[in-house]
């Protein structure tokens, strides 16, 4: 056909082939995408922290390191992430957060078991310091009316009046008529084996085969003439009871623990 080239010199056209099935852009190289690292280490550290609660308690803490990289292993292999090992962060983070939450109930279910046993202890202890209290009160007064309405030094040791003698070797016994030369104290007002507070704790303390007594204590503070202070402790310190005594001549007290 005339105006047409020939054969030979027309341009030779090159067909483009369809794009894949899976909508990949043709000539695109796929790499396969690292596994993460935070992934990795929310598994190690979850299920090794929950190994070692059993063993040394003090090691369960790693499951917290777990839980936080098991949240930013699950952010790092998102849907955009360019990182692999989303399996692997959700198991660290389930793992994990069964193991916080098994650790919160245990912790609580101690803490209400070790509350119940204290009010019981308290409890049959309540008596006792009642008792106790009642018996010093009495001779706190008796000292106070004796020696010329004063809680002052001069006053007679009331003890050996109703303990006796006492057991061999005891410290506290003094012949009758003897008088306070320094500070009142408690030994001065009740003896050995008068207060029930002490031996409360020594059977409670005592088991089985052992020989351990563990003893509570009064303790009494003189403040002023007619003042003073009443305090009942447990074998740790921890106050059971306190009286304020404002004056103990027209019994005035009051409970202040």
């Amino acid at each position: 056909m005339a105006g047409q080239p020939p054969d030979s010199q027309r341009p030779t056209t090159i067909p483009v082939p369809p794009p894949p099935p899976n909508g990949i852009p043709f000539g695109q190289i796929l790499s396969a995408k690292p596994t993460s690292g935070k992934a990795v280490a929310a598994l190690c550290f979850s299920l090794g922290g929950l190994i070692g609660a059993f063993f040394c308690p003090p090691v369960g803490a790693v499951v917290l390191i777990g839980l936080v990289f098991g949240i930013l292993g699950i952010i790092e292999t998102g849907k955009e992430g360019k990182r692999s090992g989303r399996g692997l962060a959700l198991a660290g983070t389930v793992i994990a957060s069964l193991a916080v939450c098994g650790v919160i109930g245990i912790t609580s279910l101690f803490i209400h078991g070790h509350s119940r046993d204290e009010q019981r202890i308290r409890a049959e202890m309540e008596p006792a310091i009642a008792k106790d209290q009642a018996l010093i009160l009495k001779r706190l007064k008796q000292y106070y009316d004796e020696n010329d309405r004063s809680l002052g030094p001069g006053g007679p040791w009331l003890a050996t009046r109703t303990a006796g003698s006492g057991p061999p070797g005891n410290t506290t016994a003094v012949q009758p008529g003897t008088r306070v030369s320094g500070t009142l104290e408690l030994k001065h007002l009740v003896g050995p084996g008068e207060l029930q507070l002490g031996d409360l704790f020594s059977a409670m303390a005592r088991g089985p085969g052992s020989s351990r007594a563990v003893a509570g204590s009064w303790v009494l503070t003189v403040n002023g003439r007619a003042s003073a202070t009443l305090r009942a402790t447990d074998w740790g310190g921890a106050v059971l009871r306190e009286i304020e005594i404002r004056d103990i001549g027209r019994g005035d007290f009051i409970q202040t623990e």
